[in-house]
Formats: C-alpha cells, sequence, structure tokens
C-alpha cells in the first residue's frame, strides 16, 4: 500500500523555495503546464517546442528574479509527406472556395485544385538565410533541427547549382493552428573555404511567414510571498522585466482577491495557482514505493527531493 506524505511530515521548505525547486528539477511537462494553464495563457501545447527554466536569475545589485522559462515557439511545421502535401491543398481549396470562385459541381475539381495551388503561391519573399555554417557536418545539424530527414538532407546538399529543393510547410492560421500551407525553397551555397550557406525563399498566398520554424521566447516567473503587497510585487516584476528584457511574467502565487488578480492581468501578467503546482517532496529511494523507478529501494540513491516520491507503508 502507498501513501502520500502528509504536510507534517513534509520538508519545512517555504513555497515561495518549494516552487522554485520545482522548477529546478522539473521535466518539460511541467514546465509546458505553467505556460499552457495559467491565467491567462501564455503558449499553447501544440506550438511549444523544447523548454527549460532557470532559478535566481541575477539583475542589478544583489537582487535575483525568482525564475526565468526559456521556450521554443513554433510557427511552421514541415508537411512530411505528398499525400500530406495534396490534401492540405484540397483543403484549403474547400475552405477558400468562395475567394477562389471555384463552381461546387465535381466536373470542376481539377480547375479548383490548380486554382486553390495557385493562389497558394501567388505571393513570393525575399532570399532569406536559415544559416552559415563552417563545414558540411554544421549544415547538417542545421537541417535536421529544422526538421527534414535524412533523405532529405541530403537532397537539399546535393542540389545542383542554381536550383532549389521544394518542399511544403504549414503555418499557423488565425486561432494557432497549423493550417495553412506554403511552399518554401532552400539550398546551399558553398564557399571556396568551406563554409555552407542555407539560403531559402517562400511562396505563400496572403500572409508571409515571419520566422523559419520557431523562435525563442522568455517568460519571467515571479512568487507571490504573502506579506509581500500588490504594489511591491508588481514593482519587484517590472525592475526584472525591464533589466531581463523580458515583456511577459507569470506570477504563481497561493490565492488572490478577483480585483487583485484582474488588476495583474491588466499589467501584462499570467497568474498560476501554486495549489495546481505539483511541488516536490523531500525524497528517501530506500523507502519510496513506486517500483517503476530505477533508483527505488536504493540507499546510495542521489535523489533529495522528488514529485513522485511517496511511502512504502510496508517499510514505515
Amino acid at each position: 500500500m502507498l501513501t502520500y506524505p502528509a504536510p507534517e511530515h513534509e520538508d519545512a521548505l517555504s513555497v515561495h523555495d518549494r516552487v522554485q525547486i520545482a522548477m529546478a528539477i522539473a521535466d518539460p511537462t511541467l514546465l509546458q503546464t505553467l505556460l499552457t494553464d495559467a491565467l491567462p495563457p501564455i503558449a499553447e501545447p501544440h506550438r511549444i517546442g523544447s523548454i527549460h527554466s532557470k532559478i535566481g536569475v541575477p539583475l542589478a545589485g544583489e537582487r535575483a528574479a525568482d525564475g526565468l522559462i526559456e521556450f521554443e515557439t513554433i510557427h511552421c511545421v514541415l508537411i512530411q509527406s505528398a499525400e500530406q502535401v495534396e490534401q492540405s491543398i484540397a483543403d484549403y481549396t474547400d475552405r477558400h472556395r468562395a475567394q477562389l470562385n471555384v463552381n461546387h459541381h465535381y466536373s470542376h475539381a481539377r480547375h479548383s485544385h490548380e486554382r486553390g495551388y495557385q493562389e497558394l503561391i501567388r505571393c513570393e519573399s525575399e532570399t532569406q538565410t536559415l544559416g552559415q555554417t563552417n563545414g558540411l557536418a554544421q549544415a547538417i545539424a542545421l537541417l535536421a533541427e529544422s526538421g527534414f530527414s535524412p533523405p532529405q538532407i541530403d537532397a537539399i546538399l546535393h542540389q545542383p547549382k542554381d536550383t532549389w529543393y521544394k518542399s511544403w510547410w504549414h503555418q499557423v492560421d488565425p486561432e494557432g493552428q497549423f493550417t495553412v500551407p506554403f511552399l518554401r525553397l532552400i539550398r546551399p551555397w558553398y564557399y571556396i573555404d568551406g563554409r555552407i550557406s542555407i539560403q531559402y525563399k517562400d511562396f505563400f498566398a496572403d500572409r508571409k511567414p515571419l520566422h523559419f520554424k520557431s523562435e525563442e521566447r522568455k517568460v519571467l516567473v515571479e512568487v507571490l510571498e504573502n506579506q509581500r503587497g500588490f504594489r511591491k510585487t508588481l514593482e519587484k516584476i517590472n525592475v526584472a522585466r525591464q533589466h531581463l528584457g523580458v515583456e511577459q511574467a507569470l506570477l504563481v502565487c497561493a490565492r488572490l482577491s478577483d480585483l487583485e488578480a484582474q488588476a495583474f492581468i491588466s499589467q501584462g501578467i499570467s497568474l498560476y495557482s501554486v495549489e495546481e503546482l505539483t511541488l516536490p517532496s523531500q525524497a528517501n529511494c530506500q523507502r519510496c514505493g513506486n517500483s517503476d523507478c530505477a533508483l527505488q529501494g536504493r540507499s546510495d540513491s542521489p535523489v533529495v527531493m522528488c514529485r513522485r516520491f511517496c511511502v512504502d507503508s510496508e517499510l514505515v
């Protein structure tokens, strides 16, 4: 039988320290929850890529911000197969049939598809640079990080001179879903000294993709202490935002009045209830009942805090 430690048996750390410890050891799922379940939400789950956190971020003097979450927000995704490309173009045509002035009759289906395709690539961007590398290995890593498979990378890097590799992507629609297809041409540009520049340009319907794939974003995290009032909390957040060059902020708090909550939100600060955050407990792997953990039962475990720790009553 497993039992979770009662509050009186947990460590005596303050909520402030426990939140910082949770951020320090948290897996990406927990950090993502802070962003997606805040009020208002900071990001949507399907648009979050890599994510990590820092705690005790130095500011001016001896001050420090409680934490900083750095994450990748995804703007474009590569369409992986020719079948998906065809379906995506067909879906786009159906959604914009009135704009394309295409007859709904089945006999015009081919015409509808062609008009939809032409509409999707009617605008062309300038040639841009994804990155410049010092050799083939770095170029391969850059393309792999962007979402291309090994066969696609090989095809891109071995394009004949003055030709482009064609790929189809989705960018987000106004609702934040990946439904808007666009054509991306990409090629390597080789220099005599061994450097390789990866260049690309996009063909799109009406909204130019602003990023190749994603952008890095930062969110300041502040833990509200009970003894600190609204003015001092807001002042601390604003000082940290200005020093770190961060616009978005997240306030983790136990409870707020409706008026305080509205005031923080009006200042561009999202809120997250500490009661919804799974905080780590002081752990003892030798007494833990999680049999699916590799450290369970070990007396030499280096783990001192763990969100999954639960006492095995048979060992009490």
